[in-house]
């Protein structure tokens, strides 16, 4: 088939709607035809770098319900601890500072819309190698940049995450334009450049990272935390059981971020109470109500090696994002533990709603 799989998406009343809650069971759900999407070329997952994708749909006419269920073999929210040595407190990581992160970072998947007539992505979407945008500068993974061809096409890039929001409602929406110019810090390979890759501006105030962005090789040094617990020992009890080994998973139940109540900015007072083995997380959850916020709203649960991802999104948009309808066109990308090492498929996955 020349466009992939074709997913029917069955209309219902909107008291059918399916609850967000990353649960299966729903009467929705199991009136939805399946189209399962085989992705690969990523990264860890066991070692395959390969999952399969299981996709639902409905929609009510005014919204449109997904679920999206992938193999994942660790429910993985270890995004970016920060561990308390002799010398001070050190990220753990491998090769954050390259945008290329594969050993501590949260499970993410994302979804890639637009009703542009494209069948395979090439150029449209992604250029691969070092310096993949003549007069921009090279990449620091060394693996291409995500950017639009030209001007005009609206590319809707929704991103779940896990530690980042994603298990409290939040799902990132982000766009794929022209490549912007670099900034200063970036054309002199001290920072990622990030191409085309226009990141949820919203976002900002929501989430964030636990220490301040450090230039290549700056987190291989002590850095100052944003903020400590307030409690270090209930913060420590909610990372449920602590294994550092990147390919282990994190118990149910766990997570591994902190939000404003629970912790307090950096000083040196609330540091000496914490003792030399702390961790903590790396992630900081900004604002209590981030399904309220969320354009894109979803729910997700891990179980029996598998995520499951229910999404709500309006079915109508204005440039530059997608109004979802027939012939929306739809690719889908699965992280495990990793920041941009993803999965990936060819041919997308065509939508037709029922009317």
């Amino acid at each position: 088939m020349a466009l992939g799989e074709t997913l029917y998406i069955k209309r219902i009343d909107a008291a059918d709607a399916p609850v967000l809650d990353g649960d299966a069971p729903d009467p929705a759900w199991r009136s939805a035809k399946p189209v399962t999407v085989l992705t690969g070329f990523g990264g860890n997952l066991g070692g395959k770098g390969n999952s399969a994708v299981e996709i639902r749909a409905v929609h009510d006419g005014k919204w449109v319900y997904f679920r999206f269920t992938w193999e994942d073999p660790t429910r993985s929210l270890k995004h970016l601890p920060l561990v308390k040595r002799e010398d001070g407190w050190h990220v753990l990581h491998d090769r954050y500072d390259r945008a290329d992160e594969r050993a501590f970072f949260e499970d993410k998947f994302a979804v890639l819309i637009t009703n542009e007539p494209i069948v395979i992505p090439g150029d449209h979407t992604y250029r691969g190698g070092p310096t993949p945008v003549a007069d921009r500068p090279s990449t620091l993974s060394q693996r291409g940049l995500h950017l639009a061809s030209v001007s005009g096409q609206a590319m809707e890039v929704w991103q779940w995450k896990a530690s980042s929001g994603g298990l409290l409602g939040w799902i990132d929406r982000h766009h794929f334009d022209l490549p912007v110019d670099p900034t200063r810090a970036q054309a002199a390979g001290e920072f990622p450049y990030r191409g085309g890759y226009i990141q949820d501006a919203r976002a900002m105030s929501l989430y964030a990272d636990n220490c301040e962005a450090q230039p290549l090789g700056g987190y291989e040094r002590p850095v100052q935390p944003r903020r400590l617990p307030r409690d270090w020992n209930a913060t420590h009890a909610a990372l449920g059981k602590v294994d550092l080994e990147p390919d282990q998973g994190d118990t149910e139940g766990s997570r591994w971020w902190m939000t404003m109540p629970e912790s307090e900015p950096y000083s040196a007072d609330l540091d000496v109470r914490i003792p030399v083995g702390t961790v903590i997380p790396g992630s900081l959850i900004l604002a209590d109500d981030l399904a309220q916020r969320a354009l894109v709203r979803g729910a997700a649960r891990w179980g029996v090696g598998k995520w499951t991802l229910e999404v709500a999104r309006r079915l109508d948009a204005a440039y530059p994002d997608v109004p979802i309808g027939s012939n929306t066109r739809m690719w889908v990308a699965v992280f495990d533990h990793a920041q941009t090492y993803h999965t990936r498929h060819i041919r997308p996955v065509r939508l037709e709603l029922q009317r």
